[in-house]
């Protein structure tokens, strides 16, 4: 699973790049993953379509994967600072709209950084999302209850 993360992460970045034939793997995940960079938006999400406001967490986890993925490979800093500044933004949200990927990208990010904050907020997301479910399970009307259909 994790390998499959990383390759879609690896396609997201270089799909971003608008790549030019011709170019080497190496150029291809620089280019992708400066693209990414420049179109961060200043709260360190990105746009919904990729340039433009309102910015969205939702799309943020695979860009911040592969992000990651690119500062692997490139040891750019300014790659694992724009991860970076996707954590922080993720960093104190509740569950409310955490995004599939976005938990995965932070235990990731704890990772490559050391900094366990990123790790303690993708429990966060987990145990939020448990109560939730934990929750929403208990108020269903079994279905032994259920009115059948006439």
């Amino acid at each position: 699973m994790r390998n499959a993360i990383v390759v879609m992460s690896c396609i997201v970045v270089v799909f971003l790049a608008g790549l030019v034939h011709g170019s080497d793997l190496g150029t291809a995940i620089q280019d992708g993953a400066d693209r990414v960079v420049s179109v961060q938006n200043v709260d360190g999400k990105w746009g919904w379509p990729i340039n433009t406001p309102p910015t969205h967490t939702n799309v943020g986890g695979p860009i911040g994967l592969g992000l990651l993925s690119a500062y692997a490979q490139t040891s750019d800093a300014d790659h694992l600072d724009s991860a970076k500044a996707f954590g922080n933004a993720l960093v104190g949200l509740t569950s409310d709209w955490v995004g599939t990927y976005n938990p995965l990208f932070l235990v990731e990010l704890e990772n490559v950084t050391s900094d366990s904050s990123y790790g303690n907020q993708a429990k966060s997301f987990f145990d939020d999302l448990d109560r939730k479910s934990t929750r929403l399970n208990s108020s269903h009307i079994p279905l032994s209850r259920m009115p059948s259909s006439a």
